[in-house]
């Protein structure tokens, strides 16, 4: 007990020494003051939580108070509070998303083809390949590329990879860093019906054209990779609103933009109406806010996202045609011919969209939730 004890605290000091970089000196003894009386406010928020979302550092935080954060335990059920059960497929199965998307007229990416074992699909005018030997075909034919494969059940982006082309001599297709992978080892990922911790390969994968992202943004990042908006959008009987935008920036040489606590090199950075506020690399207090942009030295703060207007109309005609949720984590790309719509989440980056210092109970989020969220799903939203 002693020892565990004795851990802890010193745990603690580590944590108080790295938000003192941020911070200047801080006293323990204070520190432990503000964290009880936060958590007296809000049940979601930790020790943890306080440090993570830097509320240690009040000039910080943008419009919020502590206590308008979300919390890492019970962040999960943020969501799942708003978002019926019964609505939700379309943020698990992507081929469900892609016939809604469409029949709704949203710009989403275009599917080239489907790989399924099942008898048939829900898209329409799609090649359906549904043995590993038909897959092989497509994918010695010049005519498939360039590819962007992911899986029809996937999170984080695992399973996801870009293919650029059929190398005939050596039976093997281009990766965008220019080294091959061989055709027979390509079929044999995508007919892999094992279930993972973040794929289940029996849903099928989804063959798409590659999005082309908006060339400014291009120019900005030094990555054709398309970094994604994650638009955050509240859906009411009122009519939604977009409560939170973040931007994440695909760093080379990724190919996808996932942040994962910044673990793969990309940021997030903070949007307000469409301009770029700041972004981190990290999970305080080991992270560092930037106003640069770390490859190029180009100012981050201040970047216009370009096409915003078009990308708020997206956004806000999404939660139209999926009224079952309420809250949409929306994936969108600026691509060069117009915001597209790559995804709908269901559960979210909830912890990733307060790193920049806005709770997600400011702005009207707590009233939302109260309101919209069921208690006894979340049981702590009665006590906000």
């Amino acid at each position: 007990m002693a020892a565990n004890l004795l851990q802890k605290y010193l745990n603690f000091q580590k944590l108080v020494e790295a938000a003192e970089a941020h911070a200047g000196p801080l006293s323990t003894a204070s520190l432990v003051k503000q964290i009880i009386d936060v958590r007296r406010k809000n049940r979601s928020v930790g020790a943890e939580d306080f440090f993570g979302f830097r509320l240690y550092d009040r000039a910080f935080l943008r419009n919020s108070l502590p206590e308008d954060f979300v919390g890492w335990r019970w962040a999960e059920q943020f969501s799942k509070a708003l978002n019926p059960r019964t609505e939700v497929l379309p943020a698990w199965d992507k081929l469900v998303f892609h016939a809604l998307a469409s029949s709704y007229g949203l710009a989403t990416a275009a599917t080239k083809a489907v790989y399924s074992e099942a008898a048939k699909v829900p898209l329409a005018n799609v090649h359906h390949i549904q043995d590993p030997k038909a897959l092989g075909s497509y994918l010695r034919s010049d005519e498939a590329y360039p590819l962007f494969c992911k899986p029809a059940y996937s999170q984080q982006g695992f399973g996801a990879f870009r293919l650029d082309g059929f190398l005939r001599e050596s039976d093997a297709a281009k990766l965008p860093d220019g080294s091959e992978k061989s055709i027979d080892s390509i079929v044999a990922e995508i007919t892999d019906t094992t279930r993972g911790a973040y794929t289940r390969g029996s849903r099928g994968y989804l063959l798409q054209e590659p999005v082309t992202q908006n060339l400014d943004i291009t120019a900005f990042t030094r990555n054709t990779a398309p970094s994604s908006l994650r638009v955050v959008c509240l859906n009411s009987t009122n009519g939604p609103v977009i409560h939170r935008v973040l931007w994440k920036c695909c760093s080379p040489p990724n190919i996808v933009d996932n942040f994962s606590k910044g673990k793969y090199g990309n940021l997030v950075a903070d949007v307000k109406d469409g301009i770029v506020v700041g972004a981190i690399n990290g999970v305080w207090p080991y992270a560092d806010y930037l106003t640069t942009y770390p490859q190029t030295g180009e100012a981050l703060s201040g970047f216009a996202i370009p096409d915003w207007k078009r990308v708020e109309q997206l956004a806000l005609l999404t939660c139209d045609a999926f009224p079952g949720f309420g809250v949409l984590h929306l994936d969108i790309v600026v691509a060069t011919d117009g915001p597209c719509l790559l995804e709908i989440n269901d559960i979210g980056a909830v912890m990733g969209y307060q790193l920049v210092g806005r709770g997600l109970l400011a702005d009207g989020g707590r009233e939302f939730l109260k309101e919209y969220g069921d208690p006894n799903v979340a049981p702590w939203i009665k006590g906000l």
